[in-house]
C-alpha cells in the first residue's frame, strides 16, 4: 500500500483509541489557569535596582530661561502679502 493510505488508517485508530474521552473536553488544572503572586526580590537587588531608577529619572531643576524673541517682524518685512488689502489691488500696468 501508498502512505497515503495508511495515514487514514492511523488517523481512525487514533480516534478508537480515544474513544468516549473524544466526545468530552479534556479535564483543566484550574491551579494551571491563577495567576501566580511574584517571587519577593532580595533587598540588596532592590536597592540595586532603586538607585539605577534614580540616577536616569530627570531630576527637577529650575527651567530654563527662554531665550529672548527679537520679533518675527523682519521675516515678513517688504513682502507683498504683509501689505494691506487695498494696497495689492493696485494694478502696476494701469501706471498708478
Amino acid at each position: 500500500m501508498t502512505p497515503a493510505k495508511k495515514a487514514p488508517a492511523k488517523k481512525a485508530a487514533a480516534k478508537k483509541a480515544a474513544g468516549a474521552s473524544a466526545s468530552a473536553p479534556p479535564a483543566v488544572d484550574v491551579a494551571m489557569l491563577a495567576l501566580r503572586p511574584r517571587p519577593e526580590p532580595a533587598p540588596e537587588v532592590l536597592a540595586a535596582i532603586t538607585a539605577a531608577a534614580q540616577l536616569v529619572w530627570p531630576q527637577p531643576g529650575a527651567a530654563p530661561a527662554p531665550e529672548p524673541r527679537n520679533g518675527d517682524s523682519w521675516r515678513f518685512s517688504g513682502r507683498w502679502w504683509a501689505q494691506p488689502a487695498l494696497v495689492r489691488r493696485a494694478r502696476p500696468w494701469t501706471g498708478r
